[in-house]
């Protein structure tokens, strides 16, 4: 059958990193209700971080979320320690090699032109403040692509909010729980500026205001660890209710 039909078996970034997504917010919810963390669970962990990193580079700072077991688990063994940062290291030493030599094909913008990709890289990196009231005036109009994504990026806004203001209420006094959740969460809307500093870089045509392209499927694979936040929360509340 994938012979007969050769684009069946393709690799498509977008389904890989969704896939993942699932994955990786399970495991982080096994990092903190296990009380060991074994060496195979890291090597999973690095693992599905790093590709996540590698299949897109808007989700490049889910490696953070690799580093989230030595918060929950403090006696954790050197070796898994090893582990999660070396695979961290390589991950990163990956991704800085593929921008280097994969930028021709990788990031090729559809509707800007490329030495105006290239300016706004530079102005990126100099001076970013520059960008942040674009995406946060974007963010605020809840600006896409299409007539139907409003919504649809109202109700992402909705359970983000909901995710930092349950972690902060119910693990106000446990610090290492709230640690854990605040970290994801920060990583989590590190994700979100790469996104839309990508398209504002790629295809937003120069005049146009906010950010033009934003599409919800590219928030969709940070849905899980926000849900997952979210439900170890209502699980605390459930149980100190039914005390």
């Amino acid at each position: 059958m994938c012979l007969a039909l050769p684009d069946s078996f393709m690799f498509s970034p977008d389904s890989t990193v969704v896939a993942l997504s699932l994955l990786l917010a399970c495991m982080l919810v096994r990092c903190l209700q296990t009380d060991r963390l074994g060496t195979g669970d890291c090597v999973l962990l690095i693992g599905v971080t790093g590709v996540l990193a590698l299949s897109k580079f808007a989700y490049a700072l889910c490696l953070l979320m690799a580093l989230l077991p030595m918060i929950a688990h403090h006696r954790m063994p050197m070796r898994s320690r090893l582990i999660l940062v070396t695979g961290c290291v390589l991950s990163v030493m990956l991704l800085l090699a593929w921008l280097k030599f994969g930028t021709g094909f990788a990031t090729n913008p559809s509707r800007v032109p490329y030495d105006e990709v290239l300016r706004r890289q530079r102005e990126l990196l100099a001076a970013p403040h520059g960008f942040l009231p674009r995406m946060f005036s974007s963010i605020v109009r809840l600006q896409g692509w299409s007539w139907w994504e409003p919504p649809l990026l109202f109700l992402f806004w909705t359970l983000t909010v909901a995710a930092l203001m349950m972690t902060v209420i119910v693990w106000r006094h446990d610090r290492q729980r709230l640690l854990f959740w605040l970290m994801s969460w920060t990583a989590i809307m590190g994700c979100v500026t790469l996104v839309y500093a990508a398209i504002w870089t790629q295809f937003t045509l120069t005049g146009q205001a906010g950010v033009v392209g934003i599409n919800s499927r590219y928030f969709l694979p940070l849905v899980p660890p926000l849900v997952m936040q979210c439900a170890d929360a209502l699980r605390a509340i459930r149980r100190n209710l039914t005390r």
